[in-house]
């Protein structure tokens, strides 16, 4: 049963980061002037269905004799909390915009009813992986790593959407015509960016389990068709979803564990240097690379230095006993 829950609230979560997306695709495409629009009715509704999910598992719960702190399944506390803070920013972002108007540009992101929304959808799409975190036993197939591979595709594309003002698989400025310090500048630390926040989600859950083949495809495909529809970089798919491809054959040649470091950390220089390789030979084949060669060269390279550091900081040396 607990599989089956996990299924069912890795199922909500999309609807509700579905939702999130179909909001910053508006905001991108179309001049949004009111709080009551469809995107913002696929994105309530997302919310309702997980607030009805999670408020219902907590009162048969009480009906059973169990306490409130124990009424959702092991995993799922801070996931319940997020439906309450979720609520309460809802109300907020619908009162600021009747008062203050609607926020354009990179200021969407930093209002801080947007925050607490973003903050408490990352707490409901993220359950399922911290539940199966909290469980001894691995998931076995394909059925049960399902909603834990949701679950990081969720949370992952989540922490993209809300930095997509600099990611580079939204705002791509190696092929922007004249180049600027500020274009380059800010292209350069997006590509940072983006590696570290998609090499963190991806060696945390390799510290834990052995992921199945195909895990990361998925993952980084999915994560990259979503970040194209905000800004129409459709054109970014197919090389993106090859690296997807060549990080699960790198996880499969190397087998990176806690238990084989070197592995590990090499590995996590790996993934960042092939994904942005592709990258921008999608980029000169689709527009031409107006970056300077020392640039998008030492770009890709710096990805996967920054992924190895973080990969350090997952699996540190062992401190040596005295």
């Amino acid at each position: 049963m607990s599989r089956l829950y996990d299924l069912k609230a890795a199922v909500l979560a999309t609807w509700l980061l579905a939702g999130i997306f179909a909001d910053g695709w508006a905001h991108n495409h179309i001049d949004v002037d009111s709080f009551f629009t469809p995107w913002h009715a696929l994105l309530y509704t997302g919310y309702l269905a997980n607030a009805i999910f999670y408020g219902w598992t907590a009162l048969r719960a009480r009906r059973r004799g169990r306490s409130w702190a124990a009424s959702v399944p092991p995993g799922y506390g801070w996931a319940a909390f997020g439906v309450l803070l979720f609520f309460v920013s809802g109300l907020g972002d619908m009162t600021w915009h009747i008062l203050l108007g609607i926020e354009v540009s990179v200021s969407a992101g930093f209002s801080p009813p947007h925050l607490g929304i973003m903050i408490s959808t990352g707490l409901i799409v993220s359950a399922p992986f911290v539940a199966a975190w909290k469980r001894s036993a691995p998931p076995t197939n394909w059925s049960e790593w399902l909603p834990v591979i949701l679950s990081l595709w969720l949370s992952l594309s989540l922490m993209t959407f809300v930095v997509q003002y600099v990611d580079p698989l939204v705002v791509n400025s190696a092929f922007v015509r004249p180049q600027h310090y500020h274009d380059q500048a800010i292209g350069a630390m997006g590509i940072q960016l983006h590696a570290a926040i998609l090499m963190a989600w991806i060696l945390i859950a390799l510290r834990r389990w052995r992921l199945p083949s195909g895990s990361l495809t998925l993952i980084i495909t999915l994560n990259v068709v979503a970040l194209s529809f905000m800004r129409d970089r459709f054109f970014l798919v197919p090389a993106i979803a090859l690296a997807g491809i060549c990080a699960d054959l790198l996880m499969r040649w190397l087998d990176p564990s806690s238990t084989r470091r070197p592995h590990f950390h090499f590995f996590a220089f790996c993934v960042p240097v092939v994904h942005f390789a592709l990258y921008f030979a999608a980029v000169r084949i689709a527009h031409g690379i107006a970056w300077p060669i020392p640039l998008w060269t030492g770009s890709a390279f710096m990805a996967g230095v920054v992924s190895a550091l973080i990969s350090f900081l997952i699996l540190p040396a062992p401190i040596p006993e005295s």
